[in-house]
């Protein structure tokens, strides 16, 4: 207006203000953008303040609670960190079992005889046919070959046995790592007759070598030969495939096309590829180039999560955990049920106050993801302990555990267990308040009312699950003691007490060089104080040969044959050195490597000839090789351990090598060998690492030890299940007993004995395991089908094992059903209908 008053025109004095207040639009937006900044903050701010004070009233009321809380703690944290020990032992090796780049697509490359229909042995690859994958392969990426072996080192003067494992120059790339020292081996390294290096492992070079830098260029002996160190492995590097490898030296690898089976290989699939796709180009590469070992064998690849050698025990022991878990989260639900029960008139009144539901289910979830999340840190903390406990009692053939961790996926996978856990506990106690009416809460004697029993047959269903998976579990795991149990008593078909076997170690030198040792061993050994008897076989049990070949009987075509055989080769007196009499026949009168006599055992001369004699007759593995002669028929004799068949098909040939000769002896009681053999062995030649020697009954033992663990540990889950399933029981009973009390007052009051309520509590308890016990049988009798292949002397459907289960879950429902029994019967009836 003042503008006007100058005498301009109204367009022209709004164009002037304008000008000098800005840009009103900006302006304007501006403002709006601050007051909604403002507001989210405030928001934020609110929304903090609230879960706070959330969480502080939470911490209030479980702390007014102390045994509730300690109960549901308690109770998640043996769910979750058992399965959390569990999860990363199979995180470890089945879901993730290799660190290498690309790892989805790393893969273990093995052959296995083409005449082996219906049953894949595999084994290593040999030389000619890595060359031509290496070479031309389209579907594989790379293919790195390796080589196992041990050797004797001379550390400090002095003969150790060191392993060794012989890389090509491009494993530690393919591997994604590199040296923590030195060099990497380079292709000059890897042709015959560069000069000896090796890279020493870091575990090595810190435990013997003080990880002095300066070990590069030093030199060490190795199987007689001097290796300059080039060097330091990281200790990160491992192969893939065949269990924990952990050298202690790393040599390059000189690739042959006339190398045998003992290289191993890992691949890398290209992007896209197959497994098909990748075997079959590789089948199609070999055949082309006219390999030696085609067509006889075909390649084979394998996922490295396939070839875990107790897979099957591992997915039990996983699914065991699984029903631990889930009886744990229903034992919990338990708890917030008979808590959100205690706190009904709490909330009604509330509600009448003026708060809202959505502030209750607030407040009720906030509690529940407290005691989740509170529960799932004393569970990783318990999970760790117990893998900690697992891999310090875990056994020697069980070497891949070794590699198990809590890794970041372990913690995420309980960190969301528990909070799902939190969220369906909160959830379900909001829908326990809000299905009812505040009113009937307020009102006196409401726990009487139809929502109770709603509520007392949901807490019923979910201790009959409970009694069912635990009965499931109790079912297994008798099964695989009365398994364990057979083996133990299991006759094994000969002497096994004071029985050792000796490995000779590598002499070196030109050939016949170790069969020189083998002789002055064998002169000397009588003299040890003890030895009553000694013998020399190729391989002493458990361990034993195999010939690859379908067995054949002259003139009994027709009859279905494995793909191999095993066999053993031994010296004329192994049969009575071992105690293993003979049925039938003699043992060898021609002991050359020429002979065609064999003696076979029991199980095989039954399954061609049945009664009728087996001596004379002819066979031969494979349809190329020459007909052999039996000349005696041996008694039966567990060859691969006490779990073995003991009448499967076993050859025994005469003519042993001598490079591979394992010397067995026999002493006397209470005598111990194997000082005085390690003794004689540095009198020989003090150059010589010290001999592999082993009891034979003590390896017998030892092939125990894989079910043993497994039984041992699904014994042990089972036990928490059981405790966890009564507790779950002592829960609802308890509970049942409290909400009961005016009624039991008023039946006592009218003439009902204590003898009628206790047998009326009891009876309520042992209805409830009972109907879990059958449900339990039930799913047992399908679920047991899973462990049939780990059980031996004892059928999956053992009455007996079925009985035991059941019985001890009865008794421990009767033992939970004491206590609130013992509350009932001391009720005093006129204060109990006083106290309502």
């Amino acid at each position: 207006s003042s503008l006007r008053a100058r005498g301009m025109t109204e367009q022209e004095a709004e164009t002037r203000a304008d000008s000098r207040l800005g840009d009103i639009a900006a302006a304007r937006a501006e403002c709006l953008t601050i007051g909604h900044r403002r507001e989210r903050r405030m928001l934020r701010s609110r929304t903090w303040d609230a879960f706070v004070q959330d969480l502080r009233f939470a911490g209030r009321s479980l702390g007014r609670q102390k045994g509730w809380t300690v109960v549901a703690l308690a109770t998640l944290a043996l769910g979750i960190g058992a399965s959390t020990a569990v999860f990363s032992v199979v995180n470890s090796l089945l879901l993730h079992p290799v660190s290498y780049p690309g790892a989805e697509r790393i893969v273990t490359v093995m052959e296995t005889p083409t005449d082996t229909p219906g049953m894949q042995i595999t084994m290593g690859p040999f030389g000619d046919a890595l060359i031509a994958w290496r070479g031309y392969s389209r579907q594989v990426e790379a293919i790195e070959p390796y080589r196992t072996t041990d050797m004797t080192w001379m550390h400090n003067t002095a003969p150790v046995v060191a392993h060794a494992t012989a890389i090509t120059p491009g494993f530690l790339g393919f591997a994604g790592l590199h040296v923590v020292s030195g060099r990497n081996f380079v292709g000059t390294d890897a042709v015959r007759g560069a000069a000896p290096v090796a890279m020493v492992s870091e575990q090595l070079w810190r435990a013997e070598f003080g990880a002095a830098p300066s070990i590069i260029g030093h030199t060490v002996t190795l199987d007689g030969d001097s290796y300059t160190i080039i060097g330091i492995m990281p200790g990160a590097l491992q192969t893939v495939g065949y269990g924990v490898n952990r050298p202690d030296f790393w040599l390059p690898l000189v690739l042959d096309a006339a190398d045998g089976r003992n290289l191993l290989a890992t691949a890398r699939l290209r992007a896209g590829a197959t497994l098909l796709h990748a075997q079959q180009e590789l089948d199609t590469l070999a055949a082309r180039s006219h390999l030696k070992s085609w067509p006889e064998f075909r390649s084979v690849l394998a996922r490295p999560a396939e070839l875990v050698n107790f897979r099957s025990s591992l997915l039990l022991l996983a699914g065991a955990v699984a029903l631990v878990l889930i009886i744990a989260c229903a034992n919990v639900a338990h708890l917030f049920l008979a808590r959100g029960m205690a706190r009904e008139r709490e909330f009604a009144i509330r509600v009448a106050l003026g708060a809202g539901r959505f502030r209750l289910f607030r407040q009720l979830v906030t509690e529940s993801l407290t005691v989740a999340l509170a529960g799932c840190v004393a569970g990783v903390l318990l999970g760790w302990v117990g893998l900690q406990l697992l891999l310090s009692t875990r056994p020697d053939g069980l070497a891949e555990l070794a590699t198990a961790r809590i890794d970041a996926t372990v913690i995420l996978a309980a960190v969301g267990v528990s909070l799902l856990t939190g969220l369906i506990f909160g959830v379900a106690g909001s829908l326990q308040f809000a299905l009812r009416a505040p009113g009937l809460a307020l009102r006196a004697g409401a726990r009487g009312t139809s929502g109770s029993r709603r509520q007392h047959r949901l807490r019923s269903a979910l201790v009959v699950s409970e009694m069912a998976m635990a009965a499931m579990l109790l079912i297994g795991a008798t099964l695989l003691v009365r398994s364990m149990i057979s083996l133990q008593g299991a006759d094994i078909g000969f002497d096994p007490r004071g029985l050792y076997a000796i490995h000779l170690p590598s002499a070196g030198g030109p050939k016949g060089t170790q069969a020189v040792l083998l002789d002055r061993f064998l002169g000397a050994v009588h003299a040890i104080p003890g030895v009553t008897d000694v013998t020399v076989a190729q391989n002493a049990q458990p361990s034993i040969g195999v010939m690859f070949g379908a067995l054949e009987a002259d003139g009994k075509a027709g009859i279905k044959a494995d793909p191999f055989v095993s066999y053993n080769a031994v010296r004329s007196d192994f049969f009575r050195m071992m105690k293993i009499p003979l049925l039938e026949g003699r043992t060898f009168a021609d002991t050359s490597s020429a002979s065609q006599e064999v003696i076979v055992n029991r199980g095989l001369a039954w399954r061609y000839w049945g009664n009728a004699p087996a001596i004379g007759q002819r066979i031969r593995v494979g349809s190329k090789n020459a007909w052999m002669t039996i000349v005696g028929v041996a008694r039966d004799v567990s060859q691969r351990g006490a779990s073995g068949d003991a009448s499967a098909p076993m050859i025994y040939t005469p003519g042993i090598d001598g490079d591979r000769a394992t010397v067995v002896i026999r002493v006397r009681d209470g005598v111990n060998p194997m000082p005085a053999i390690r003794s004689l062995i540095a009198s020989l030649d003090p150059h010589l690492a010290p001999p592999a020697l082993s009891s034979v009954e003590a390896d017998f033992r030892a092939t125990l030890a894989r079910p043993r663990f497994t039984m041992l540990l699904l014994t042990l889950f089972t036990l928490i299940a059981v405790v966890l399933a009564a507790v779950g029981l002592y829960g609802v009973l308890a509970f049942a007993v409290s909400e009961r009390t005016r009624e039991i007052g008023i039946r006592m009051a009218l003439g009902a004995t204590r003898g009628n309520v206790l047998r009326s509590v009891t009876r309520s308890g042992l209805i409830l395991a009972g109907t879990g016990a059958v449900l339990g049988v039930a799913g047992a009798h399908w679920g047991t089908k899973v462990i049939e292949s780990m059980l031996h002397g004892v059928k999956s459907t053992d009455t007996l094992s079925f009985g035991v289960g059941v019985a001890i879950l009865l008794l421990t429902a009767l033992a939970a059903c004491i206590v609130p029994a013992r509350r009932a019967i001391a009720i005093d009836p006129m204060r109990a209908i006083r106290s309502e």
